[in-house]
């Protein structure tokens, strides 16, 4: 890419390295921005599942569930309501996987741990140090539900 070079046995930054760095929080902020906002993809994933909800409920929610880890169902169950006929494959919580959860994992907010079960009902969810460094959200614990 160009972006480094060999240089008396040490790696230097090129001029388009160091453009690049220099700016690294805006790039950072442009991609979270584009994953979780403006991606066709998520957003038709959002629509086709009929997930209701803002981002501003699922990162507060998601903020104080996940601090400690929530498993997806118990996240899923935070946000939309407590739904005991889904089984160990339920649609709610595959569909709030791929439409929320995913892009806040590609962007390093959220990390996956799948020690406990490989349904993603049974899978962990924390929240990294990235998180708190990169959003503010409200302090207070979120009271309402959504019902789908």
């Amino acid at each position: 890419m160009g972006l480094f070079r060999s240089h008396r046995n040490h790696l230097k930054l090129s001029r388009l390295g160091m453009m690049l760095f220099a700016e690294r929080f805006h790039c950072f902020d442009a991609v979270v921005h584009e994953l979780l906002f403006d991606t066709h993809y998520f957003n038709n994933l959002r629509f086709s599942s009929a997930l209701g909800g803002t981002w501003n409920t699922w990162l507060n929610i998601i903020d104080f569930e996940a601090a400690t880890g929530a498993s997806g169902k118990v996240l899923t169950d935070r946000i939309y309501g407590s739904h005991d006929a889904e089984g160990a494959f339920g649609p709610r919580v595959s569909a709030t996987y791929n439409a929320v959860l995913k892009p806040l994992l590609w962007t390093g907010l959220l990390v996956e741990h799948s020690d406990f079960g490989r349904t993603l009902a049974k899978r962990v969810f924390t929240t990294t140090p990235l998180w708190y460094h990169y959003l503010e959200l409200d302090k207070k614990r979120p009271r309402l539900r959504m019902m789908h």
